[in-house]
């Protein structure tokens, strides 16, 4: 069975275990990045266990949130952690994100450790159908597991535990792909390591074109 499959409070104990209960810091400080103001509308892609929205709806006091994702299991826990009030509402979606109608664009998306445990291939038409879901200037918030390059032998050897755990307990493939992938669709305007949490995240801007690869490259170097 896949974890994504298991109750959330299983789910969240396993990834307190992992991350020592450093996860939840680093993701509200991240959130707290996006500046949401009252009456923004927010997409939370691959809601999980609603870790997230908890942090969302903490600095959002006013608007609607969007809330994605395929595990009926997770979504629930999500539903049950949600505090929709007179002035924020949820709307929550069980679906895979790949492809995303959603009823009206949104100012900003959270993808808090969902993004990451697609395939590399899935990246591109993934961020693709956030962009056409995002209004102009609208950003993208991704958190992804973030292991760095070893630069010895020893230390190879000491990240296979690590880069094992997330592979199989969380599928998570800590793809090189990702951010480049989400800089072509947006712009970006942050980025940080955080090595305590083997976590990174990324803030971007909607581009108002989005890049060719070829494009992206040249502008890189």
């Amino acid at each position: 069975m896949s974890i994504y499959g298991l109750s959330g409070r299983i789910y969240d104990g396993l990834v307190f275990l992992f991350t020592l209960g450093k996860e939840e810091p680093f993701i509200r400080e991240s959130v707290k990045r996006l500046d949401l103001r009252a009456g923004d509308r927010v997409l939370d892609w691959g809601c999980g266990t609603g870790t997230s929205l908890k942090f969302i709806q903490s600095f959002l006091s006013e608007g609607r949130v969007y809330a994605v994702d395929q595990s009926e299991k997770m979504a629930k826990y999500a539903v049950a952690r949600s505090q929709p009030n007179k002035t924020l509402d949820y709307h929550f979606v069980l679906r895979e994100g790949i492809e995303l109608p959603l009823p009206e664009k949104v100012n900003a998306t959270v993808a808090s450790y969902s993004l990451c445990t697609l395939r590399a291939d899935q990246f591109e038409p993934a961020i693709d159908a956030i962009w056409q879901n995002t209004v102009p200037g609208g950003q993208l918030l991704i958190l992804e597991s973030f292991i760095p390059r070893p630069e010895t032998t020893l230390q190879r050897l000491s990240q296979l535990p690590r880069r094992a755990i997330l592979s199989w307990l969380f599928e998570d493939r800590v793809s090189d792909a990702l951010i480049p992938t989400a800089e072509r669709f947006f712009e970006c305007t942050y980025l940080e390591e955080r090595r305590s949490v083997s976590g990174r995240t990324f803030l971007g801007r909607r581009r108002d074109v989005v890049l060719a690869k070829e494009e992206y490259l040249q502008a890189a170097a």
